[in-house]
């Protein structure tokens, strides 16, 4: 694959004028592949697929969403056997009936048995778990994160788009979601679970500093819209929370290889420092919308045969 780089600047002049054409050349480049893979027949093969069977209930949908997102590591073809057996064979088809008529009796044995690479049915029963206190505390997970945007901006959404919210504020914000959703009425006693590898791995903690890839994934699908499109790939149910303007780039090792390649990123580690840089990077062309980019950054690593994801 070959991608548009800004050559070695000879003079301040001709510097500028190589810039320009460069970032001309780099976002016909990320509209070109942004059309290309934000289209409705990429949802078949997308673990994005799982939720999407659920779009008509915003519970049932949250669920599928989170356990799509959250074991979203790993081959494609083996996420995607992981969610159909979780979300269609172990919880029937109907994971909102399963978490709101169930209990943990039930989770365990419907669970048992499970692995999926470095996570086992503990895991699930857990955030099993959660999810019921939440849904039944909140509602629906969008309410769990209007209290936590609440909580530190005190205000209930995130629509303004006349700010962007800075680095430390957004990553406090997810911080108190993760928070509210591992430990929120959770005695102490078992917080013990939130701290197992396994869910350390699973479930992202901002405040660590890390990439946070299917946290902001998770967002990506439940928050943005695509009016334009007859067959919107991303979900938008929570568009009246979260402006996606607010909204961080999902970034995996694949995402960042193609970044890095058009220059999006400077930044060595694929940290939360380097998901700042590279969404910031991509407001150059979307200051409205910019993780829409992550179909044509997704689109050009899957032409470089890049096609896992971390």
């Amino acid at each position: 694959m070959s991608l548009p780089k800004a050559l070695p600047p000879k003079s301040p002049r001709s510097s500028n004028a190589r810039k320009t054409r460069a970032k001309m050349d780099i976002g016909v480049l990320l509209e070109k592949w942004a059309a290309k893979t934000r289209r409705a027949d990429f949802i078949p093969d997308d673990p994005l697929s799982f939720p999407h069977r659920f779009s008509d209930d915003q519970v049932a949908c949250e669920v599928a969403a989170v356990f799509a997102a959250f074991f979203a590591y790993g081959a494609r073809p083996q996420i995607r056997h992981c969610l159909d057996g979780l979300l269609m064979k172990r919880m029937g088809g109907d994971p909102k009936g399963f978490i709101l008529q169930g209990d943990d009796a039930a989770d365990k044995v419907a669970m048992a048995g499970f692995v999926y690479r470095f996570n086992r049915s503990g895991d699930v029963e857990f955030i099993l778990k959660r999810l019921r206190w939440i849904f039944q505390r909140y509602g629906t997970l969008e309410n769990l994160m209007k209290e936590s945007i609440y909580c530190i901006l005190g205000s209930g959404n995130l629509l303004d788009s006349s700010f962007m919210t800075e680095s430390k504020i957004y990553q406090a914000i997810l911080t108190e979601f993760i928070s509210r959703f591992l430990k929120e009425g959770l005695p102490p006693s078992q917080w013990y679970q939130v701290e197992k590898r396994s869910m350390l791995f699973l479930i992202p903690r901002p405040n660590k500093g890390g990439a946070c890839k299917r946290l902001n994934l998770l967002l990506r699908w439940l928050v943005r819209t695509d009016s334009d499109l007859a067959d919107p790939v991303d979900l938008g149910l929570w568009a009246q929370t979260i402006a996606p303007c607010h909204l961080r780039m999902p970034l995996d090792f694949h995402v960042s290889a193609v970044a890095r390649e058009l220059g999006l990123i400077q930044r060595a580690s694929d940290d939360w420092k380097a998901v700042e840089e590279l969404t910031n990077a991509l407001k150059e062309w979307d200051a409205v919308d910019p993780v829409r980019f992550d179909f044509a950054l997704f689109g050009l690593g899957l032409s470089s045969k890049l096609v896992d994801n971390d």
